[in-house]
């Protein structure tokens, strides 16, 4: 369908101002190469829509940016690792990633458990966790281990009887072990990270095999947002009211332009109108777009290879003054404009057209959805989404069912700040790191009652050089919409390295904070910061918030910290054992190895093994 509208309106011209008509070729090879290489012997290929998985994503990347230099739109990848690769800047996605979406996800465990204490009162409530052993499944993995349970962390060593996470591989037909197990630790809560096969292999089977009082509520994602779904809903009682899931939704000024094409497929493509294919057809929709775009502002000429000078191109869709849509009569004066060098500000079905550095998109919007039954089962909106770049939620009037666990928000309106996980996770159990074979003792949390602080901390490598001579995280405080308010005089954050020239501070160290301030206030705060040496080299970067006029950082408030740690003269650090850095953070990520105190007391993360 894109590619007919953008033929229609004369294709894609060239540096020269010729008009080329946009070709799309399509192949199914045995694997992400072989499809590549076939797609190549057909001709001149200047960028690639897809592949259809995570994990042949991550196969073709090496291929498509390494030694083709081709310019490639995921347009349904979620995956972290994925985004952040090294791949030249040659990689882009289209919809928000596992950790972009985890806000509402950790909200939506967090309303399941709320409505399963109300209906079960002080019975031990169990959580499990099913992922597909590839790509897609341990990112959402890596993910969800933020989010906690029964008050603590999900691998705290409190939950290990009440917390179960297995990994299940996607191509087994016969998942009876798995299933037995589950049977067996009989969950209260099933969070299930998979495709058609989530539903045909695990959820099917075990629905038929339970044999515990309560059935699961159970909490996918929009992978397993299929036909598949809605058809075990239709054969099986009362599971409908059992069941909800993440997934990605136009935000509010896409909308427009999502009901457009929508209703557009709807007329092409009669026979799949009951077919749940909304977001992805709309993303691959985009991503044709997207090329158009980047070739119309491309310069052939520039010796920079098809790929690199797609990817430069394609940073001018964001910025400009020209409001632009995927409706036809725009896109002359769209490509005019990029083919003269200027920036527009481009609209597609789901979002503008802006990525972070690792080419993530950087505006997205994530749905809670639930299933309805009018006719025939269908996909409905709960009415809360989450909107990645201003960090923000919104309920609106809920097509669900008020009843529902974690559907609480049908009554709410206007927008809050996202939930953060439980104090009382400070001192969860973590994987060994690159500085420590575990959890220190003294990081184990204590048996004394902690202050009732709902923190958590987030992480961005703004310097994923791991061998210069800057050491800079972004660090980011969130205040739990539920939590009490924390006076910003006695808050601290800690960042753990290991500091090669420790004998040079205090005199020849330089430790500064080059931002401080609230959210969504925009409020500065004046802020200090300095090394402290624990043993050896070893210590941490500290910034605290002195002074009786600091404020407080009130409920559903963020506090974001920009660091800059050198020597004077700049010598070159080596963060590759800090604990701390992770060259992989190039976007805000949850992680309890940066910590957070208020007044001395520890009540978010993990510190490093003495």
């Amino acid at each position: 369908m894109a590619v007919e509208v953008i033929n229609q309106a004369g294709g894609v011209p060239d540096g020269t101002g010729r008009k080329r008509t946009l070709t799309l070729l399509t192949a199914t090879g045995t694997s992400a190469p072989d499809s590549l290489h076939m797609l190549k012997s057909r001709g001149e290929l200047s960028a690639i829509i897809g592949p259809d998985s995570s994990d042949h994503m991550r196969e073709l990347l090496g291929v498509a940016t390494a030694e083709a230099q081709l310019f490639t739109v995921g347009p349904n990848n979620t995956v972290d690792s994925i985004v952040e690769a090294e791949d030249s800047d040659l990689s882009w996605s289209l919809v928000p990633t596992d950790s972009q979406r985890m806000p509402l996800l950790m909200r939506a465990l967090t309303e399941l458990e709320a409505s399963l204490r109300a209906a079960h009162g002080s019975r031990e409530l169990r959580l499990s966790i099913l992922h597909r052993d590839d790509a897609f499944g341990r990112g959402w993995r890596a993910a969800i281990e933020s989010a906690s349970w029964a008050g603590v962390g999900l691998l705290h060593a409190d939950n290990q009887q009440r917390v179960s996470i297995e990994s299940y591989d996607p191509r087994a037909r016969d998942q009876t072990e798995l299933i037995a197990r589950q049977v067996a630790f009989a969950p209260d809560a099933l969070v299930v990270i998979g495709m058609g096969e989530a539903v045909t292999q695990i959820m099917a089977p075990l629905e038929q095999l339970w044999s515990a009082d309560d059935r699961p509520e159970y909490l996918l994602t929009d992978a397993s947002k299929g036909a598949e779904l809605l058809t075990l809903i239709a054969e099986s009682s009362g599971l409908m009211a059992r069941v909800r899931g993440i997934g990605a939704t136009p935000t509010a000024a896409a909308k427009p332009s999502y009901q457009m094409f929508m209703s557009q497929y709807a007329q092409r493509f009669p026979n799949m109108a009951t077919e749940p294919v909304g977001v992805e057809a709309a993303s691959a929709y985009d991503a044709v777009f997207v090329i158009a775009y980047a070739l119309a502002g491309s310069n052939p000429g520039s010796g920079a290879g098809a790929g690199p000078e797609l990817s430069r191109s394609v940073r001018r869709l964001a910025g400009g003054a020209l409001q632009v849509d995927a409706e036809q009569p725009k896109l002359a004066a769209a490509f005019s404009a990029l083919a003269h060098g200027d920036a527009i500000n481009a609209q597609g079905t789901l979002s503008t057209f802006a990525w972070d550095s690792g080419g993530g998109i950087a505006n997205g919007a994530a749905e809670l959805w639930c299933v309805i039954d009018e006719t025939a089962p269908r996909y409905a909106s709960t009415g809360l989404t989450f909107d990645i770049s201003a960090r923000t939620f919104e309920a609106t009037a809920s097509e669900c069912d008020p009843s529902l666990p974690g559907n609480t928000t049908k009554a709410q309106t206007g927008q809050t700040q996202p939930p953060a996980a439980s104090a009382s996770a400070a001192g969860a159990a973590r994987p060994p790191g690159k500085m420590d074979a575990g959890v220190s003792e003294a990081a184990a949390p204590s048996t004394a009652p902690l202050p009732e602080y709902a923190l958590s901390v987030q992480y961005q490598a703004n310097d994923t050089v791991p061998d210069d001579s800057s050491i800079r995280p972004f660090m980011r405080v969130i205040n739990a919409l539920d939590g009490e308010y924390v006076p910003l005089r006695e808050l601290s954050l800690r960042y753990y390295i290991d500091n090669e020239h420790a004998e040079r501070c205090p005199d020849g160290c330089v430790a500064e904070v080059s931002y401080a301030g609230t959210q969504p206030s925009g409020r500065s705060v004046r802020a200090h910061s300095s090394f402290v040496a624990t043993s050896g080299t070893l210590g941490y970067l500290e910034v605290s918030f002195p002074g009786s006029g600091s404020g407080e950082l009130a409920a559903g408030e963020t506090l974001d910290v920009q660091l800059h740690f050198h020597t004077m003269p700049y010598l070159a650090f080596d963060e590759t054992n800090d604990y701390s850095f992770d060259a992989r953070a190039r976007t805000f990520r949850a992680t309890e190895r940066i910590t957070a105190h208020v007044a001395g007391v520890l009540v978010w993360g993990s510190e490093p093994a003495p």
